[in-house]
C-alpha cells in the first residue's frame, strides 16, 4: 500500500498528464512521498521481497530525479 501511494502520483508526473482529481494535488507533496517510499523499502527488505525492494528503489529514484531543480546548475 505504501508503494501505491508513491507510484500513483509518479505515473501522473512521468506522463505529464493531470489524471484523476487527487493526483495533481498529491504532486504538490512530491518531497513528502519520500517518507512512504523509505518505509516501503524498509518493510520490503524486512520481508525479503525482492520485487518490492526493486519497486521501492525505482520509486525513490524517480522521486529524487523529479526533485532536482529545473535549468542549468548555478555555482
Amino acid at each position: 500500500m505504501l508503494l501505491l501511494v508513491c507510484t500513483a502520483p509518479l505515473v501522473a508526473r512521468i506522463s505529464d498528464a493531470d489524471g484523476p482529481t487527487p493526483l495533481p494535488q498529491l504532486l504538490a507533496f512530491l518531497p513528502w512521498l519520500l517518507v512512504p517510499g523509505w518505509l516501503a523499502l524498509f518493510f520490503a527488505v524486512l520481508a525479503r521481497r525482492l520485487l518490492l525492494v526493486g519497486w521501492a528503489l525505482a520509486a525513490l529514484g524517480t522521486i529524487a530525479w523529479y526533485l532536482q531543480p529545473y535549468g542549468p546548475s548555478q555555482t
